[in-house]
């Protein structure tokens, strides 16, 4: 592991010193509003209110975008029965049980219908019918045991193409209202035979040496290893080449995943500026409880119209 300094459902690594307990403790600061199942970001390095609240801070506010976290919620959006306040919600992929059309427009009509005037949202491993590299297993009806109905992968993404207020990111940026870069990525280290998978090492390295260094929030479905990766085994299951990448050259504000049910929370590292959110809704028992996670960022002035890796403009 990497020296663990987290906050929140995990402990903190019984190794630190006391004083390294502290330096961490005054650098992260969160509280839980029972009234919207939400977990509020109210200090960490870079965003929210650098310790000016002591409860959940107030909205709208002046001058910040507030995002909501989400991420597998596996077709139970529905239980979900508050959502926080906030303007952009983000959603770290497992959206869906299997990825059929039936599943995404159910999820794309939640979106719809929420107070947030931006969704964005990359797939997870249940995305199944999203992973252009499966479309050969698709034609050959290889997925009868996940679809009862041979599924449509176009028809799939243009319901999420549909929804006016959702960006489906894969592996791309795109540039909010308030002057923040996000960027999104689906893959994950191989696990059976499910969607996004990738052989650990180089090929994964490859997927996150494409993401601009400095963006404002990175959103993966895969944790990076040894932050909010824990399976019950006790084995760490995250991304080595992400951490690489998310510590030494991306060095994202707030880095945004889920993938590993039982590690909701808020956690920050030693020697690293990156608050890191995973933000699983649905529990090691897949019940849709685990609360959402809300941080703030401060405005950057007006972007201009045109950006040099693409991105979109609100």
């Amino acid at each position: 592991v990497h020296g663990d300094s987290t906050l929140g459902s995990l402990s903190v690594c019984c190794s630190q010193t006391r004083r390294a307990r502290a330096a961490m403790a005054a650098r992260l600061a969160t509280a839980f509003d029972s009234e919207t199942n939400a977990t509020y970001v109210l200090s960490a390095p870079g965003s929210s209110s650098d310790g000016q609240y002591e409860g959940p801070v107030p909205w709208p506010r002046e001058g910040y975008t507030r995002f909501c976290c989400f991420s597998d919620t596996h077709s139970k959006e529905a239980d979900i029965v508050a959502l926080p306040p906030g303007d952009v919600l983000l959603h770290a992929g497992d959206f869906t049980k299997t990825g059929t059309l039936e599943q995404i427009e159910r999820f794309v009509q939640w979106v719809d219908q929420s107070p947030y005037h931006t969704a964005v949202v990359i797939a997870g491993n249940h995305e199944l019918t999203l992973d252009n590299s499966l479309e050969d297993d698709f034609e050959r009806g290889r997925f009868t045991r996940f679809h009862r109905a041979r599924q449509d992968p176009l028809a799939c993404r243009a319901a999420l193409d549909a929804c006016a207020k959702l960006r489906f990111l894969h592996d791309e940026e795109t540039l909010l209202v308030g002057g923040h870069r996000v960027y999104g990525s689906p893959w994950q280290p191989e696990h059976r035979r499910w969607a996004f998978n990738l052989p650990r090492g180089d090929a994964l390295a490859a997927i996150w040496e494409r993401v601009p260094p400095l963006i404002d929030v990175l959103l993966t479905h895969t944790p990076p290893h040894g932050v909010r990766d824990c399976i019950d085994t006790g084995a760490r299951v995250g991304c080595e080449a992400l951490w690489t990448e998310v510590t030494e050259r991306i060095r994202p504000q707030v880095h945004v995943f889920g993938h590993i049910h039982r590690c909701n929370g808020v956690s920050l590292r030693d020697g690293v500026y990156t608050t890191f959110i995973n933000a699983a809704i649905c529990d090691a028992s897949n019940r849709p409880v685990q609360p959402c996670v809300v941080f703030d960022l401060q405005n950057k002035p007006s972007p201009s119209l045109t950006h040099e890796s693409g991105a979109t403009v609100e």
